[in-house]
């Protein structure tokens, strides 16, 4: 989500018309389990690869408290993956994607996919991006590491854990998957 609170140096109250980096926030949800927020660099585009990326970081936070937990590493066999107003540009690959990780048995013989339409979202997660913006809202931050802090901060008792990743790069998941994407499948974007 691209927000005007998700720069950096910002200071409350104060605008000088300079430029600032604008960075995007992503966040994962898995319920009963880990809020993880990517805090994602400037330049990165906010495309499939993007979407592709952050599901797999966020995969391995998930498998980190799941081993503190003491549950197994490997999924549940049935998990719904919900992705929000994905496009069909982004769908193909985003879709690609999670099918290959499912023949890699990430994913378990039940796990669902669906997409909301564009527009559409859950009122859980945007009350989280609420409740980060909210809070950043009053804070200044001057670095990215302060910015992470703020976004801790806003979410210290909250009932899972909450982590906070930086994203400067990712790989380019759609030109691995362009050979195996069929260009005819429409109408879910």
């Amino acid at each position: 989500i691209l927000c005007s609170v998700y720069v950096c140096p910002r200071c409350v109250g104060l605008d000088v018309g300079r430029k600032v980096l604008q960075w995007k926030l992503v966040g994962n949800l898995f319920h009963g389990h880990v809020l993880v927020f990517h805090l994602v660099m400037p330049h990165i585009t906010d495309d499939a690869n993007l979407v592709c990326h952050c599901l797999d970081t966020s995969l391995e936070e998930l498998v980190k408290v799941r081993r503190a937990k003491g549950q197994p590493e490997y999924l549940p066999s049935h998990m719904r993956i919900q992705l929000d107003g994905v496009s069909s540009n982004w769908g193909q690959t985003t879709f690609a994607h999670i099918a290959h990780r499912h023949k890699q048995h990430v994913f378990g013989v039940g796990t669902d996919v669906c997409r909301n339409n564009v527009g559409s979202t859950h009122e859980d997660v945007d009350a989280l991006f609420g409740k980060a913006k909210s809070h950043l809202e009053l804070q200044d931050c001057t670095t990215p590491s302060e910015m992470v802090q703020c976004i801790k901060d806003a979410f210290k008792d909250y009932q899972l854990p909450v982590v906070v990743l930086y994203v400067d790069a990712v790989f380019d998941y759609k030109e691995f998957y362009e050979p195996h994407v069929d260009h005819g499948l429409r109408g879910y974007g």
